[in-house]
Parts: structure tokens; sequence; C-alpha cells
């Protein structure tokens, strides 16, 4: 099971913290993975709205925006590896 997957389980479970953990970490390692393999250039990631991942933003009212969020990265990151 991926990232992703957990924190939407983990959101429908009423766990609203770890959905917001889970959608943090899928979102980095993700971005990572894409920078690190594909030679992604920084501005791309620059381009990507991670505000309702961060630190300030993961409290768990936030949880449905970070799982958002991280699908969002997600989508953008394999566009990157199609090209």
């Amino acid at each position: 099971m991926n990232y992703l997957e957990m924190a939407r389980l983990a959101a429908s479970q009423g766990f609203f913290a770890q959905a917001c953990f889970f959608s943090s970490q899928s979102a980095a390692k993700s971005l990572k993975g894409a920078v690190l393999e594909l030679g992604v250039p920084t501005q791309a990631c620059e381009q990507l709205r991670l505000k309702p991942l961060s630190r300030m933003a993961t409290s768990t009212r936030y949880s449905n925006e970070a799982i958002n969020c991280a699908a969002a990265v997600l989508v953008q990151v394999e566009s990157w590896d199609s090209h």
C-alpha cells in the first residue's frame, strides 16, 4: 500500500493527523524521486501548491485538503514521467 492510499484509509477511519502525515510523505517522496530520477528542474516543483502539506497546515481539520494536495502532486509527477 502506498502513502496516499494510507492517507485515505486513515482519514476514512477518523485518524486525521495520520492522514495529514501520510499525505505529506506521499508528496515529498514523489517529488524527491522525480527530481532525482528524471532530472526535473526544481522550478517545476516551485509551481506546485504545497501549503496544505506544510507543518503549519497539518492540523486534523485539513486532512482532506492534504490528501487532495498529495494526489495533485502525484498527478504532476506522473506527467513528468510521460515526457
